[in-house]
C-alpha cells in the first residue's frame, strides 16, 4: 500500500500538461488502487479536464468517457458515498453536454463526434447504473440534433437553478457553495465560447 501511495504522489506531479493517452493510463491506475492518494489523483485529473472545458481548450474529448467511467466505478464501489467524486462526475458530464450544445457552430465534425460518443457512452454505462434505470434520452436527443431535449435532460439529471438533479438527490451531493453561503444545486455554466476571429 505504501508503494501505491508513493506512486500516486509522484504521478500527481506528472499529469499536468501530459498527453491524453498518458492521462488515461494514470487515471486507470488511480481508479484501481484503493488508497487516499490515488483518489486525490483521480480528482486532480477530473479537475484538470473540467478546467480545460471551462477554458474551451479541451483536446481529445474521448478521454472524458474513460474518466467519467472511472469516476462512476469509484462511486459505485464505495461503501460510503463520496460527494467530492460525485460532484466531479456531474460537473465534467455537464460541461461535456454544454460544450456539445454551445459549441455546435464552432466545433469541427471530429470534435462533435467525440463529444457525442462521450455523452451517449456515459449515459449508457454510468447514468443508467447510478439511477438503476436504463437511460436513452441523451442518445435519442443526439441522434435527432435535439439540443433543447438535451438541455432538458441535462437539467433533469444534473440540476438547474430551480431544482436539484436526479443524480444529486440519489448520490447526496451539491456543487459547492454560492457567494451567500447557500448550496449550489446546479453545475457551473460553461463560459461562452471564444469569439471566432475572422480573416481580414
Amino acid at each position: 500500500m505504501k508503494l501505491a501511495s508513493d506512486i500516486a504522489v509522484q504521478l500527481k506531479q506528472l499529469v499536468e500538461g501530459t498527453s491524453p493517452r498518458l492521462i488515461a493510463l494514470v487515471a486507470r491506475f488511480a481508479a484501481d488502487i484503493k488508497v487516499p492518494e490515488a483518489e486525490g489523483l483521480l480528482l486532480q485529473i477530473a479537475d484538470m479536464r473540467i478546467k480545460k472545458y471551462a477554458d474551451w481548450a479541451v483536446d481529445d474529448e474521448r478521454l472524458d468517457a474513460a474518466i467519467l467511467t472511472m469516476l462512476y466505478t469509484k462511486i459505485s464501489s464505495a461503501e460510503v458515498s463520496n460527494p467530492a467524486i460525485a460532484r466531479r462526475f456531474a460537473q465534467l458530464y455537464s460541461y461535456a453536454i454544454q460544450r456539445y450544445v454551445n459549441g455546435r457552430d464552432i466545433l469541427n465534425s471530429g470534435q462533435k463526434e467525440q463529444l457525442a460518443s462521450v455523452l451517449v457512452e456515459t449515459e449508457k454505462s454510468c447514468i443508467g447504473g447510478l439511477l438503476a434505470v436504463p437511460q436513452m434520452t441523451i442518445k435519442k436527443a443526439v441522434e435527432r440534433d435535439d439540443y433543447m431535449g438535451l438541455l432538458e435532460e441535462h437539467s433533469r439529471l444534473l440540476g438547474d437553478k430551480t431544482r436539484a438533479g436526479q443524480l444529486g438527490i440519489k448520490l447526496n451531493f451539491d456543487y459547492g457553495k454560492a457567494a451567500d453561503g447557500s448550496k449550489l444545486i446546479a453545475p457551473l455554466s460553461l463560459p461562452a465560447p471564444p469569439e471566432i476571429k475572422e480573416d481580414n
